[in-house]
């Protein structure tokens, strides 16, 4: 008790002193002063139990002072910008500048996304705001595979706009740090579950885009000759290899990890929770997809528009949060 008095005391005096130096507009009196007290706060406040040490602390600065998830949407900006110039003037050497653009902004958001999991101490998806800025990642990362491996920069101005889309959601969602969780999202199911189903949604999103675009392509005059867009059979293959590699992350992640996590958290495997049947119909659908292009040989335009209701159906699963009530509520 005394030595917390002597500590209240001492920060005080040095309160005072700070305040003095701020006021004499010596910039080198008052660093020294607020030295001062930082290192005073810190001798007072290391018995307490989850204090943050010194390097915590230049972290959470670091988190503060750096805006890497804002560098991040100028980087996919400005990718935007070059993708659709590209189109606009059909020159491919902007599609690359804007690939190096989106590739930028993908390490910037890399990197707040891990200070983020560092400083709360749980990986970032325990709400709406982590969860878009996990599934916007997620996307770019899908474009940027596909992108790099396959020359699908075609795809780029609508890789952007849907990330645009996502991360519009988080100004209405709340972006503060959460430490304490509530215990249904404690567990390391809940992270299997949500991580995987982003993984799954990303290249859903990259079914949809090339699908809208082999709808588009199909209207031309000669489909298949290349020009902005590459041949229908390409556009095609594409569509089918997104949804197909969606499949194991959605089925794992949406389906099985998420029925484990939910035993674990309320005590049964399934409660038809308004988001968990969506999630179920979204997987239906995919299937059904999968099974009409693998058994039953579906191609064209019918196939195509059939491959944008899996990503249709997840976003409107993802939405349900602001307008349905259930289990899925908090997120």
């Amino acid at each position: 008790v005394q030595g917390n008095i002597e500590d209240q005391a001492a920060l005080y005096g040095l309160a005072r002193e700070l305040a003095g130096a701020a006021r004499t507009g010596d910039p080198g009196l008052t660093t020294e002063t607020l030295d001062a007290f930082a290192a005073r706060l810190e001798r007072a406040n290391a018995w307490r139990p989850g204090y943050p040490d010194a390097d915590f602390r230049r972290l959470y600065a670091t988190y503060h002072r750096l805006p890497f998830y804002d560098w991040a949407h100028y980087a996919y900006a400005f990718a935007a910008l070059l993708f659709l110039l590209a189109l606009l003037i059909k020159r491919v050497r902007l599609a690359w500048l804007g690939i190096g653009a989106a590739g930028l902004g993908f390490v910037a958001h890399t990197v707040y996304l891990v200070l983020r999991w560092v400083l709360s101490g749980h990986s970032p998806t325990s709400g709406m705001f982590e969860f878009m800025a996990l599934l916007s990642w997620c996307l770019v990362g899908a474009f940027l595979l596909y992108a790099l491996r396959r020359d699908a920069h075609y795809t780029g101005l609508g890789a952007m706009a849907l990330v645009f889309g996502m991360l519009a959601l988080t100004v209405i969602s709340d972006s503060r740090i959460v430490q304490q969780l509530m215990p249904a999202l404690k567990s390391p199911w809940m992270t299997v579950h949500v991580v995987l189903v982003a993984v799954g949604e990303g290249f859903l999103a990259m079914g949809f885009l090339f699908g809208l675009a082999y709808i588009v392509k199909s209207h031309a005059k000669n489909p298949e000759q290349p020009g902005r867009l590459p041949p229908l059979s390409i556009l095609e293959e594409r569509t089918h290899r997104s949804l197909l590699a969606a499949f194991p992350f959605y089925t794992a992640g949406g389906l099985v990890a998420g029925m484990i996590w939910a035993e674990e958290a309320w005590g049964r495997w399934w409660s038809w929770d308004p988001k968990e049947t969506l999630a179920l119909v979204v997987w239906i659908i995919l299937v059904l997809y999968l099974h009409g292009r693998l058994v039953r040989g579906w191609r064209g335009r019918a196939a195509a528009w059939l491959a944008l209701v899996p990503f249709l159906a997840a976003v409107f699963n993802l939405l349900s949060n602001l307008f349905i009530s259930g289990l899925h509520s908090y997120a």
